[in-house]
Order: structure tokens, then C-alpha cells, then sequence
């Protein structure tokens, strides 16, 4: 007797939306813009064996139709190992203030606005992964690669990188110790715009994330750590951004099953690190943006 099962399913639908900001402080030379879309999904599941397929067709008040698919596979090897693929396209339309935000300037930071000029952003990517499923823990490794056109790029105003790739490896653990639970990431990526060859601005090579969770009868702690590499305020790749490191503390407690507290320290050792910085073009000279230091922050949640 067979026990093959089949569980193919397809869906449908249309999305639409609108961009208003009429009622903004700020005065912008257009202040509505909508977006139509068709999709359907369809997915497949047969033992070892799954997929799904996207397609997608948008279309924009300011920049017309653009189409977009995704496909995925997956394949069970053994028991404990699962082997994935997936590709497709994607289109990211600029937001109201990458196109329109007023010039305005702030000293010593110089002005900043936004540029009517930019092209929307068209990318084409593919990963390839290893998925483990073993007793001391669960782990996953994918490979990926991404091309994208016209890339939106911050600095006082946006702007296009014409042509960006990004290649990467990313290794993600999930293991116990204990009594806790760990969710271990690592990250490799060459962020780089394929005509200069040079780092692709605010974009680090390494990354490093770490979540420790410890969960008792009615209380949960958290101690999470991130780590990103150095990176580059300029498209030149002359103005450093030094790599930094933070730590956040947290603990919830479950005061019943609608009301939960929670109590948290960001930054817990008051690391003093750099997101972004502006030029000012009067003097030539970068100056940082301001980050968070060390913050406490005490909520209440409550589910009804």
C-alpha cells in the first residue's frame, strides 16, 4: 500500500496601496503615490520532496509594470539532512524621501534632501543551503548571491549604484547548554559595487550575532550579542567606520498569561561606535551621528 502524500496548494490575490503624506510638517513636491499588484503562489509537498513558486506583477503609480518571480526547492537527503535552493527577482521602488524629502541642513552637518532622479532598484539573487538536524544541534549553511541594479544608497542624499553585488556564507546554530538555549549566527559577506570593485558604503564584510535565552516557570532572560565589522562611510572607501560591539540584558516576566513585564538594558557597557557619519561639504570634513548609549527601558504588555 502506498503512503505517499501530496499536498499541492495555489494561491492568489491582488495588493493594492497608497503612499500619503499630505499631512506631513515637511512640504514635498508630491505627497501620494499608489501601487497595484497581481501574485499567485502555487507550492508543492511530496515526502523528501517540497517547492513553491511566486510571481508577482507591480504596477507603479511613477514607474509602471514591473514583474518579479521567486522558485524554491527543497530535498530531504537523509533524516537529518535537507538540501535547499531557491532564485528570483526582486523590485524596490525609492520611498517619498529618497525622491522628495525638502533640502534642509543642519550644521556642522551639512544639508541633506532627497534626489528626484533615482532609478528604482531591480535585483536578481540565488542561495544554495545545508540544513542539519542533529542531537547536539540544529544546523544551517547557505551560500547566496545577489546583483542589484541602481542600488539606493544614503549619504546626504541618495543615490544609485548602477551596478552592486553582494556574495555571502552564512552559518546559523541552534544548540542548548544546560538550561539554555543559544542561537548562534555568522556572517561572511563581499558587499562591493562590481564597476569600482570598492566596498559597498555602510555595508560590513562580518557580522556576528548571539542570543542566550534561559526560560523558568514564569520568567524568560535574554543576553544577546552584535558584532559588525568595520565598514566605510564613503563610495571611495577612505572614510573608516571602526567595527564595534554591543550587549543587551533582558528579562520578562510572565505575570499571567495576558500580562507580561519586561525590563531591558541596551548596550550594557556603554559601547561608543559609530552607525553613519555626514560630510559637510564646506569643510570637507565627516562628522558622526549620534548612537545610543547605555539605555533601560521598562514595558508592559498586556493580550486581550
Amino acid at each position: 500500500m502506498s503512503t505517499n502524500i501530496v499536498k499541492y496548494t495555489r494561491l492568489g490575490g491582488i495588493d493594492w496601496y497608497e503612499n500619503d503624506i499630505s499631512k506631513s510638517t515637511a512640504t514635498y513636491e508630491k505627497t501620494k503615490q499608489d501601487n497595484l499588484a497581481y501574485y499567485a503562489m502555487a507550492f508543492y509537498n511530496r515526502e523528501s520532496v517540497s517547492a513553491e513558486a511566486n510571481v508577482r506583477s507591480d504596477d507603479n503609480e511613477e514607474y509602471g509594470v514591473n514583474n518579479t518571480w521567486q522558485l524554491g526547492l527543497g530535498w530531504k537527503a537523509t533524516k537529518d539532512i535537507k538540501l535547499t535552493g531557491s532564485a528570483g527577482t526582486a523590485f524596490k521602488a525609492p520611498s517619498f524621501n529618497d525622491l522628495y524629502f525638502p533640502l534642509q541642513c543642519y550644521p556642522p552637518f551639512g544639508c541633506f534632501g532627497g534626489n528626484e532622479d533615482l532609478l528604482p532598484e531591480e535585483s536578481t539573487s540565488v542561495e544554495f543551503g545545508i540544513e542539519g538536524a542533529f542531537d547536539i544541534a540544529d544546523v544551517r549553511l547557505a551560500l547566496f548571491k545577489q546583483e542589484i541594479d541602481n542600488m539606493i544608497v544614503w549619504g546626504n542624499t541618495p543615490e544609485n549604484v548602477n551596478e552592486a553585488e553582494i556574495n555571502g556564507i552564512e552559518l546559523t546554530s541552534d544548540f542548548t547548554t544546560g538550561s539554555f538555549d543559544h542561537t548562534l549566527i555568522l556572517e561572511y559577506l563581499d558587499p562591493k559595487n562590481k564597476i569600482t570593485g570598492k566596498q559597498l558604503r555602510r555595508r560590513a564584510k562580518h557580522v556576528v550575532k548571539w542570543n542566550i535565552s534561559y526560560f523558568a516557570e514564569n520568567w524568560q532572560g535574554d543576553l544577546s550579542y552584535l558584532y559588525q565589522g568595520k565598514r566605510y562611510e564613503d563610495s571611495d572607501n577612505l572614510e573608516e567606520l571602526a567595527a564595534y560591539s554591543l550587549v543587551d540584558l533582558a528579562a520578562s516576566y510572565f505575570v499571567t498569561d495576558s500580562l507580561t513585564l519586561k525590563a531591558r538594558v541596551a548596550n550594557i557597557f556603554d559601547e561608543d561606535y559609530v552607525l553613519s557619519e555626514s560630510l559637510n561639504s564646506t569643510d570637507g570634513e565627516y562628522y558622526p551621528f549620534n548612537t545610543q548609549g547605555r539605555s533601560y527601558y521598562v514595558t508592559a504588555n498586556y493580550q486581550f
